[in-house]
């Protein structure tokens, strides 16, 4: 930046970000409903993890916290996906997606579950996430039915969660994460996993590797830097490990994280677990917003004749509701109207009081004259 006279020019600004590309990106609240057990608490944070960075990290809520004040908040912040877990009294966790302004509502049941802290304490060599949560993970659909409407349903809605990726104009160094999800059709169960990108150079043993990332060999058991090239120099033969497949092998056509990752050049594409774990059974879909008809019940099927009476139930419901808001609306306005025209009345009775005291200041003004005449 340079000087102009004591004071330094600012010569670069940044760049102003286009507030409709930015109402267009998914955005997402993930809470808790009601009183859960820790491990679904962890669950939230973790997922909450998954969903950087265009969701609410360190998101507030309490008991008494309804869904009506998260979507009053929601509207103004551009939300579009409400991820909402609850547990019952007999321990069975859920977890409903809900599309917003006016749905529709996905529940699932959580079978099993694992959180990101047991999935990377098992790990070797975990991966340093201190960067990787910058940028929205890729999202991939696997073993999907798309003939089937309610899991047709489902899939969009995974992929209208994040963001879409311009394969055109994304950057490589962007794409660090992936979110797995794989359907079972002999269990008719969701697998969620969410995995960090890594890569390294190929084709290169762990001695050459080791100098190419700039890491500082240890050549005390080598008489030559040979020794330690050919992996003689205590380390021993090279390993089957230390050779990537050939398949896994791919030619970066950009700059991406970690030495050796040029542009040109061939790298070995690895996936680390970072978790949670989930798998998922999807249970109902709702036509509305965490509530309306039931689309889709994955234990309850019901009859025309059963579907058409709950229809016109919930129908003669809406109109009711709707003559009640009325009925209440019409009161408040007659109450309005009581409490203007009485207001209009003290007015008046003021203004009565306030001439009647005039006129009597007047007169007797006038009659102490006469008097003193």
């Amino acid at each position: 930046m340079p000087k102009r006279g004591s004071r330094r020019k600012k010569t670069k600004t940044h760049v102003v970000p286009n507030q409709y590309e930015i109402k267009k990106v998914p955005k997402s609240f993930v809470v808790k409903h009601g009183r859960v057990g820790t491990g679904v608490a962890n669950l939230v944070k973790d997922m909450r993890t998954v969903m950087l960075p265009h969701t609410a990290l360190r998101l507030r809520e309490k008991r008494t916290t309804r869904i009506k004040d998260f979507l009053k908040v929601a509207r103004p912040l551009s939300v579009s996906h409400m991820v909402m877990f609850s547990q019952s009294e007999k321990g069975n966790s859920h977890v409903n997606i809900g599309c917003l302004p006016q749905g529709p509502t996905l529940n699932f049941k959580i079978e099993r579950f694992s959180s990101a802290a047991a999935v990377r304490i098992l790990q070797r060599a975990p991966v340093n996430t201190s960067t990787i949560f910058h940028s929205p993970p890729l999202v991939i659909l696997n073993n999907f039915d798309t003939s089937s409407p309610h899991y047709k349903l489902v899939s969009t809605t995974f992929q209208n969660m994040f963001p879409t990726i311009n394969v055109a104009t994304v950057k490589l160094s962007s794409c660090k994460r992936v979110v797995l999800y794989n359907y079972d059709k002999e269990t008719d169960q969701i697998s969620f996993r969410h995995y960090a990108i890594t890569a390294r150079p190929a084709g290169l043993t762990r001695s050459v590797r080791r100098l190419v990332q700039a890491k500082i060999p240890n050549l005390g058991g080598a008489t030559d830097v040979a020794e330690f090239l050919l992996g003689n120099a205590g380390m021993g033969p090279a390993s089957d490990s230390e050779y990537e497949d050939e398949s896994v092998r791919v030619t970066l056509t950009g700059r991406y994280t970690g030495r050796g990752n040029m542009k040109g050049n061939q790298s070995a594409i690895k996936l680390a677990e970072l978790g949670p774990r989930m798998e998922l059974k999807l249970v109902k879909v709702m036509k509305e917003l965490f509530k309306g008809e039931v689309m889709y019940h994955a234990f309850v099927s019901k009859t025309e004749e059963e579907v058409d009476a709950l229809r016109q139930t919930a129908e003669l419901k809406r109109q009711r509701r709707m003559v009640q808001e009325a009925n209440v609306k019409r009161k408040r306005e007659a109450e309005a109207d009581k409490a203007k025209e009485k207001a209009e009345k003290r007015q008046r009775r003021r203004e009565q009081y306030e001439r009647e005291k005039r006129d009597i200041e007047t007169n007797g003004a006038g009659i102490a004259e006469g008097i003193e005449d």
